[in-house]
């Protein structure tokens, strides 16, 4: 858990199956041989948070992150990871869940799955409204990053739990080694990097974000280790310069005998589906 290892306040949930699209209870499934075990996966600081059953989980972080800004003070460093699970599939059975006031908000999109789709997101865009607003309000926001990145490309509709998002114009989706599948698009904000907003389409991995998050915060390189696989991007960002990157490993599996890496400007593939 997050706070043995230095992190807290802290309010999560342990199990990915969770109604974590956003939904009227928090529960969780585990299949044990024949027998299916429900019961609630929402905790504060270890402790499980009865308090917050039947409201929309998008919400609850939501809350739970203006909070911790409001509480902080305004003086010290602060550290936020903010971990959405929308837009998520939820448990099987009802895999997209939003308020329905905000899914009527989205009646021109004529899929009902697209439709809910997006109200979720909508909701989750609320929440980072929210959240900046408060630092605004904290007098933090010119003295804070902003990253917002997700962990992989949509499981779009041919998948254990799809959600209906898209990946195009790449190949493949989330559980792939094609780009569909590893490359999602984010977005970095800093009071520094308004005089030259821009598109960059600079190669930067997930490990990188360590290392220049800790260089753009003053951080000096030399304190960390050697052999970590991220690499110093803030450069890169702040002066539009080329990435420092050449390669990224993707994954290797080998039980099922399948690897990727992209290496400049190619992707090499073993054991990938045609």
């Amino acid at each position: 858990m997050p706070e043995s290892r230095g992190i807290e306040p802290i309010q999560s949930f342990l199990y990915h199956e969770i109604n974590d699209a956003g939904c009227s209870k928090y529960e969780f499934s585990v299949i044990s041989g024949d027998q299916i075990i429900t019961g609630l996966d929402a905790r504060r600081n270890g402790s499980v948070a009865w308090d917050i059953v039947g409201k929309y989980s998008t919400e609850v972080w939501g809350q739970e992150a203006v909070r911790v800004v409001k509480n902080h003070p305004a003086d010290e460093p602060l550290f936020l990871y903010f971990a959405h699970n929308a837009a998520h599939a939820s448990n099987r059975g009802r895999l997209l869940e939003a308020p329905q006031g905000r899914v009527n908000a989205f009646k021109y999109i004529v899929d009902p799955n697209r439709r809910t789709f997006a109200a979720m997101v909508s909701k989750m865009d609320d929440t980072v409204g929210e959240l900046v607003e408060a630092l605004k309000e904290k007098d933090m926001l010119d003295n804070t990053i902003i990253l917002f990145f997700s962990d992989n490309g949509a499981p779009t509709f041919n998948a254990d739990f799809p959600n209906w998002g898209s990946n195009w114009p790449f190949r493949g989706a989330k559980e792939t080694l094609w780009e569909g599948g590893v490359r999602s698009p984010s977005f970095i904000w800093s009071a520094a990097l308004q005089e030259n907003p821009r598109v960059s389409n600079s190669f930067i991995h997930i490990t990188d974000w360590l290392p220049t998050l800790y260089s753009a915060a003053g951080g000096d390189r030399l304190f960390l280790p050697k052999d970590l696989d991220g690499v110093d991007q803030w450069r890169t960002i702040f002066w539009d310069l080329a990435s420092p990157r050449d390669q990224a490993l993707l994954n290797i599996n080998e039980r099922e005998r399948s690897a990727g890496i992209i290496s400049r400007h190619w992707e090499d593939q073993l054991g990938a589906s045609i």
